[in-house]
């Protein structure tokens, strides 16, 4: 984080510590003119290692995937809708790709709340999609495709839910209640048998 600080203040950028952390920092740069923008860094867990490019080492595309699915999931801005669907709608990752990659990313990602990120979508105009260079027909294609992955996600859900055994059939051993009678074989006492009776 220094060294991008002092590259940024040798080119002649204002820059001040907006936010710092062990694995993240926010700067706000700001130029001679005044404008300003933001530029965050952070260090995050990769499943793969980075692909080479021409420009250098770059994300592997399955965990800047997950990256994508984790930000629906946790943040669910237009954007990230729109992220995720070219995902889906790319052809090399199907719905169960990504959902495995999120889970593989992130321990706690669960499926029932995922299907209620994506329904979440409905809090955006078309208009907020549209930003990001979507026609009309585009977001008409986004809203089904999001709308149709969490109506399967939540039917697999109530599938394994039916499929799950009930915890009644996990109480353990039947427990006597306290002070329930109980039944006890007593011994005649000697001289009281049936035989002793008959000889007398």
């Amino acid at each position: 984080m220094n060294a991008v600080r002092d590259a940024y203040a040798s080119d002649g950028l204002t820059v001040e510590l907006m936010r710092s952390g062990d694995s993240f920092a926010r700067l706000l740069v700001t130029d001679e003119d005044g404008r300003q923008t933001k530029v965050e860094m952070g260090y995050d867990w990769r499943a793969e290692p980075p692909v080479m490019m021409g420009i250098g080492p770059v994300l592997h595309p399955d965990d800047a995937v997950a990256n994508k699915v984790s930000a629906l999931y946790s943040r669910a801005e237009a954007r990230d809708y729109v992220d995720v669907h070219a995902a889906l709608t790319s052809g090399r990752y199907s719905a169960e790709d990504l959902l495995r990659l999120a889970e593989e990313r992130d321990p706690g990602f669960d499926r029932r709340m995922f299907a209620q990120a994506l329904r979440a979508s409905r809090r955006w105009d078309d208009e907020d999609y549209v930003k990001y260079c979507l026609d009309a027909e585009a977001v008409t294609r986004l809203r089904s495709a999001i709308e149709s992955w969490a109506d399967q996600l939540e039917l697999d859900v109530r599938q394994t839910d039916k499929l799950r055994p009930s915890q009644d059939n996990h109480l353990g051993p039947v427990q006597r209640p306290t002070g329930s009678p109980t039944s006890k074989l007593t011994t005649p006492p000697p001289g009281d048998s049936p035989a002793s009776h008959r000889n007398r």
